[in-house]
């Protein structure tokens, strides 16, 4: 977990995220909206600096993209959705 606090500026997000998207370690990340930061911070230049195979919640346009053309092999499901789904093919139920 990167905590940044509200004096962090646009830069130095995107800093930290090109920081997590070089470190092979780090496998998923996920920028917690909205951003708490005294300075405007452009939220979606953000997100779109997460590399897509890193993104989590699948908001970047890379991502979206994917899931709005049905490419669900190749898409980030993000998990409330996904869980949501899960939850009701496990009842057996068809939906219409």
């Amino acid at each position: 977990i990167k905590l940044c606090g509200e004096t962090t500026t646009e830069n130095g997000l995107l800093a930290v995220l090109d920081d997590l998207n070089q470190d092979e370690k780090i496998h998923g990340v996920i920028v917690q909206l909205p951003l708490d930061c005294r300075q405007p911070i452009d939220a979606e230049k953000c997100l779109n600096r997460i590399d897509p195979s890193k993104d989590i919640d699948g908001l970047t346009l890379v991502n979206a993209g994917r899931l709005t053309r049905g490419d669900l092999k190749n898409a980030v499901v993000p998990c409330t959705p996904n869980g949501c789904l899960y939850l009701v093919k496990s009842t057996g139920e068809r939906s219409n």
